[in-house]
């Protein structure tokens, strides 16, 4: 499991298509897994990396994606991150959600290369606003009280 973080934290070694899938399975395996949170507390560099990774600021759409499934898999281990994750997921998805595709769609003029990176972006806050949907729901066991 730490190779797994480490390769979409390392896009520039294994690339981006490695990293996305890497980032996707972690996000399927952390849901409601005791185990896998038991195996990210033992190997803190594995959790450093999935926390740097949702503060970075993606270079582009693949990485916006990499980037959403961070924190989706951070919100999942949020029990067992130490330190204020709750603070750490919003500012995340904040910055997720304040990409500004209305402006990048209007320069496209219908260039597909950018048009998909626009595409990449939509659905990367799309992932980001189910996090935070589940953040506000008490029966996802989010961060809002009873």
């Amino acid at each position: 499991m730490v190779h797994s973080g480490r390769a979409f934290a390392q896009v520039d070694v294994t690339g981006r298509a490695v990293g996305l899938a890497a980032a996707q399975c972690l996000v399927v395996l952390s849901e409601d897994n005791p185990c896998t949170m038991q195996r990210i507390t033992e190997h803190p560099a594995a959790l450093a990396l999935l926390l740097a990774s949702i503060a970075s600021q993606p270079a582009c759409g693949a990485d916006a994606l990499i980037k959403a499934a961070c924190i989706g898999t951070v919100y999942n281990l949020r029990e067992a991150v130490a330190g204020d994750t709750e603070h750490q997921l919003f500012a995340a998805i904040a910055d997720m959600l304040g990409v500004d595709l209305a402006g990048e769609l209007a320069s496209a003029a219908g260039e597909e290369s950018t048009l998909a990176t626009a595409r990449q972006y939509m659905q990367a806050q799309r992932q980001a606003l189910e996090v935070l949907a589940n953040c506000c729901t008490v029966e996802a066991g989010g961060f809002v009280g009873p």
